[in-house]
């Protein structure tokens, strides 16, 4: 187990889980981000997401537990106006 900070813009969505099938990760910011998913490694087209705030986040989450997509395996992350941070748990 290992974490890793990444930092998030507003302008393009950020890969934060590459063909996963559950997730960790938290806001470590004090602004909020959105969190998207895919069944391939391809940005999503949606301009919104899920919307997590300052010191949210999710613990092993099964990510077929937070969308409607078949086969979320990736996880992206777009910050919502100003730059922020997300530290994900990586193996």
């Amino acid at each position: 187990m290992a974490f890793e900070k990444i930092e998030l813009s507003s302008a393009e969505w950020t890969l934060i889980g590459d063909n996963v099938t559950d997730i960790t990760f938290q806001n470590v910011s004090q602004w909020p981000f959105y969190v998207n998913f895919n069944s391939s490694n391809t940005s999503p087209t949606d301009t919104v997401g899920l919307v997590y705030g300052p010191w949210q986040g999710e613990l092993k989450k099964d990510v077929t537990e937070m969308t409607y997509t078949t086969s979320p395996n990736y996880v992206f992350a777009k910050a919502i106006s100003k730059t922020t941070s997300v530290v994900v748990e990586t193996a």
